[in-house]
């Protein structure tokens, strides 16, 4: 009992920590045995924030259905696709798949990148605990957007740079191309590619290459298509 407490102080410091110090939470978690619970603990924190968002935050359901981090253009990891439901217990199924399911997909996308464009062997399983404990990042977002959204009193406000040049159409392609660039997102991504850089063990620089291409990659195509 007591190391099961042990773990999960140790797990909600590391979320935390990646706030602040990534580089040395990351080394800590590569250098430790697995534990999945650096994976899961965020993921379900992400879970319950968006329920929270989505079913008692000040747009109710519409708020959730255009809730800034739930548009796919502005996570091309997938883990952002947590998309409003019809009614409560739909919604939340769909809020837990879309957040595990982005996060192992994620997960596959830096270990891709450090195996065929790096040339380095590591685990999966670790790349998932980077992932997981990065979506504290995603958790923050989503606080700051559903405040933002109150105190602007428009659903599509989010910390983006659509949030600056006046009042756009949200189904417009320039709208799509400002809100990709989601502050909380972009960190996310960064504290990613620290992480791929510990995972790989090359410079930061160079995984944060691999990951922002994809980043802008992604982001570029799904604005072609809006």
């Amino acid at each position: 009992m007591k190391e099961q407490e042990h773990i999960q102080t140790t797990t909600w410091a590391r979320m935390l920590n990646v706030l602040v110090f990534p580089g040395d939470v990351f080394e800590e978690v590569v250098s430790a045995p697995l534990r999945l619970v650096n994976w899961r603990a965020p993921t379900l924190l992400v879970v319950l924030v968006t329920i929270i968002s989505i079913q008692f935050g000040p747009f109710g359901a519409s708020f959730g259905a255009n809730l800034c981090g739930t548009n796919s253009t502005s996570d091309p990891f997938g883990r952002g696709d947590l998309l409003a439901a019809w009614w409560p217990v739909a919604s939340s199924l769909n809020i837990f798949a879309a957040a595990f399911g982005g996060s192992i997909w994620s997960a596959f996308v830096l270990w891709f990148i450090g195996r065929v464009f790096l040339g380095v062997r590591f685990s999966w399983l670790k790349t998932l605990e980077i992932v997981g404990l990065s979506g504290t990042v995603l958790t923050l977002g989503l606080i700051v957007t559903s405040l933002t959204a109150a105190i602007f009193g428009d659903i599509h406000a989010c910390p983006a740079f659509s949030l600056f040049p006046g009042k756009l159409d949200s189904a417009t392609a320039l709208f799509q191309a400002f809100g990709a660039f989601d502050l909380f997102y972009i960190w996310s991504t960064a504290v990613m590619a620290i992480g791929l850089s510990k995972l790989s063990g090359v410079s930061v620089k160079e995984s944060a290459f691999w990951v922002f291409s994809y980043w802008f990659a992604i982001r570029i195509g799904l604005i072609i298509l809006a």
